[in-house]
């Protein structure tokens, strides 16, 4: 079995942030939550997600949606050969982690 990471951006329509600006918000920021969701994925030989079953996850709330997002978004470089006979199961883990200022009103 393969594990491999994966990492999720969110990409959102706002102009770039300075360094400054970057550098100021992680000095203020801490990890508020943290927690990964390992997960078995179904491939298709094209490299497309068609099935996602957690196999073990230390952040349940974010299993349905850490599934959801790899069933729409998540594409794999197809194998060597063609069709379903490329179809393969890796496991991945997806590390969540939540940001926030401690002192900001909850």
């Amino acid at each position: 079995m393969m594990s491999v990471p994966l990492i999720i951006l969110a990409l959102a329509a706002a102009p770039p942030p300075t360094q400054a600006s970057v550098q100021g918000a992680m000095a203020r920021e801490t990890v508020s939550q943290e927690g990964f969701v390992r997960v078995r994925l179904d491939l298709e030989g094209d490299g497309r997600v068609i099935g996602c079953t957690v196999i073990e996850s230390t952040a349940p709330a974010m299993n349905d949606t850490t599934c959801r997002v790899l069933l729409a978004e998540a594409r794999f470089r197809a194998g060597t050969g063609t069709g379903a006979d490329d179809r393969s199961r890796p496991i991945i883990k997806v590390v969540h982690r939540i940001m926030g200022d401690p002192s900001a009103p909850r």
